[in-house]
């Protein structure tokens, strides 16, 4: 007999039946959890802690997953005493498929059943979650009036007292979707128990389902076999094109044939690994001319928690904690200035007011990627009006080094990729992060909550030093970066 499912295994099948094969016989070839799936996971539970606040008298069932016949035995109690206005974590089993519910609340002699997700919308990817649960909740002979997710909503401004919970979540009802839903769910459970009940890992290609709707942890695993340049890592590659490709046999970029229709930012992929040389567009020498002296090469680092910490934000909202600044003088003297906010205290005003202390009334302002820098200054601006005029004037001197790099330069290692982490080893290979305690921006923010946090005096001041030390050597890879596209368009 196959092993149980859980409402997780099943979401795990519906994404691809050799992540569920795997996740129950094979979950060691998977890597360890890393930091940022351990930092969303605890961020749900405790979404899911303060959910419980919106459910006045509610009751948890606390047994933990191992000691499932003890939460049977507790939510069969719950269900029986009409005073108990809600149930949380209720346990239920039916048809081989065990669930816990976040929260079923009484209406009657009906219930409405709901998901807690710390996310701010309701996604494709949540109904067969909820749908799952209808189908194990009504097969264990409790009638439900609605399926309803509960989620953040990004409206909510804090009070900087105490969390709303009636206002940090949005109810919305997703009663017609898993209605929907459930036409399908006995087949799927069908083909799932199949899958689980044979010795064999399924064979099942790689595709566009390792990525989507969540990263598997078996992707590596399972493309072991493909090559370096697979053609999946196109830039907007579609199913149809992929599928087509697959269908000729074609699995690596440099294997296209030059006839198959390719988009212009997918054929350079192509022709640049097959060269293995770099492109350089003829108007690079112009668009480096334009940049004003002294450069400034400026960086934030932000997070957004879903629980807000700071009177007057909102969930998610980014806050920028920490800067990195180099600036270089035209006969090329360079210096650099930084911030970090220390404390947990609102850290936007420190914010503003250092980096314009930091930056010059002249020369341009180089971000990498403005579609991140420049919303976040504008929000700064509203968040600190009596410093809004300069802040907002720093836009009018910005320069974006990634559109620059985008329109005018292309290295075969980029892969399709303009972001920070993929350019700086292929252009300046001597400058990477592999030597630093932080190597990229998730994990700076989720190091800065851990900072706020703990109460470890040397711990803070190794965290302190970590983030840095990273926002350092962000800008002085645009540096770097600069450096070399001068150099290519004879600046």
């Amino acid at each position: 007999m196959p092993p149980l499912l859980s409402k997780s295994k099943f979401t795990c099948g519906i994404q691809c039946l050799r992540r569920l094969w795997l996740d129950v016989y094979r979950p060691e070839v998977a890597p360890p959890l890393d930091p940022v799936t351990e930092a969303i996971f605890a961020a749900g539970s405790k979404v899911g802690e303060v959910a419980r606040g919106r459910f006045r008298g509610g009751v948890l069932v606390a047994s933990p997953h191992y000691e499932y016949d003890t939460a049977l035995a507790h939510t069969a109690e719950l269900l029986a005493d009409e005073s108990v206005p809600a149930i949380f974590e209720a346990a239920f089993i039916y048809d081989g498929v065990r669930v816990r519910v976040d929260v079923l609340e009484r209406t009657g002699s009906r219930w409405r059943l709901i998901e807690v997700k710390s996310s701010a919308s309701l996604k494709d990817e949540h109904v067969p979650d909820l749908a799952i649960q209808h189908y194990v909740v009504t097969g264990s002979g409790l009638q439900i009036a609605s399926d309803h997710l509960m989620r953040i909503d990004t409206s909510y401004v804090y009070d900087g007292q105490h969390l709303d919970p009636k206002r940090l979540f949005a109810i919305d009802d997703a009663t017609a979707l898993v209605s929907g839903a459930l036409n399908d769910l006995p087949e799927q459970l069908t083909e799932q128990k199949a899958v689980l009940a044979c010795s064999e890992e399924p064979q099942v290609e790689p595709g566009f389902q390792c990525a989507s709707p969540w990263d598997c942890p078996f992707a590596s695993y399972c493309m072991r076999g493909k090559p370096r340049y697979w053609v999946r890592s196109l830039p907007r590659i579609s199913r149809t094109t992929f599928e087509e490709l697959r269908g000729m046999g074609v699995e690596d970029i440099l294997a296209i044939p030059d006839d198959f229709p390719l988009l212009p930012a997918q054929r350079l992929v192509r022709d640049a690994l097959q060269s293995r040389e770099a492109w350089v567009s003829s108007d690079l020498g112009s668009q480096l001319v334009q940049v004003g002296f002294p450069i400034h090469f400026l960086d934030f680092e932000t997070f957004g928690p879903a629980m807000p910490r700071y009177r007057d934000t909102r969930p998610y909202q980014a806050l920028p904690f920490q800067w990195s600044l180099h600036i270089l003088e035209r006969d090329g003297t360079m210096r650099h200035h930084g911030y970090l906010h220390d404390g947990d205290t609102d850290p936007r005003r420190d914010v503003a007011r250092s980096v314009l202390d930091g930056v010059q009334d002249i020369g341009s302002v180089m971000v990498f990627y403005a579609g991140h820098e420049r919303p976040l200054i504008r929000r700064l601006a509203d968040d600190v009006p009596d410093l809004a005029a300069p802040l907002l004037g720093l836009l009018d001197r910005f320069v974006d080094l990634w559109a620059i790099v985008k329109s005018c330069y292309y290295h075969p290692d980029f892969v399709g990729s303009y972001s920070l982490k993929q350019v700086v080893p292929a252009m300046v290979p001597d400058c990477g992060y592999d030597d630093l305690g932080i190597q990229d921006g998730t994990i700076a923010s989720l190091e800065y909550t851990s900072m706020l946090d703990t109460c470890d005096t040397d711990e803070r001041e190794r965290i302190r030093q970590n983030l840095l030390a990273y926002s350092e050597r962000d800008t002085w890879a645009m540096v770097r970066i600069w450096e070399e596209l001068s150099r290519l368009g004879g600046s």
